[in-house]
């Protein structure tokens, strides 16, 4: 990858003062200035990343060595209806809860 210098990818200033207006954000003209440069040098960047030749590797999935460490999934008994019932505040058959 070469250094970055000036940028491939131009992103105007009009389309900055565009989308600052669709954002309702205020922006004076050195921001505009700056962002436009900053966002074409990002966009120039990932333009270059889209060039490399990946062909040979494999993708990543995670960056960790470690396997999951969860237990398996074993059918176990539920709670017997009538102990489920034996601890609800009321006479109906819905378990309330505090609000979250």
């Amino acid at each position: 990858m070469k250094p970055l210098g000036e940028p491939e990818v131009e992103i105007e200033k009009e389309t900055v003062a565009k989308l600052a207006k669709e954002l309702r954000i205020e922006l004076s003209p050195e921001e505009i200035t700056t962002i436009s440069r900053d966002l074409s040098k990002i966009l120039s960047y990932v333009k270059e990343l889209t060039e490399l030749d990946l062909g040979s590797w494999n993708p990543t999935y995670s960056l960790s060595p470690n396997v999951s460490k969860f237990r398996e999934d074993t059918n176990a008994p539920s709670l017997a209806l009538s102990a489920v019932k034996s601890n609800l505040n009321s006479e109906d058959d819905f378990v309330k809860a505090p609000r979250v």
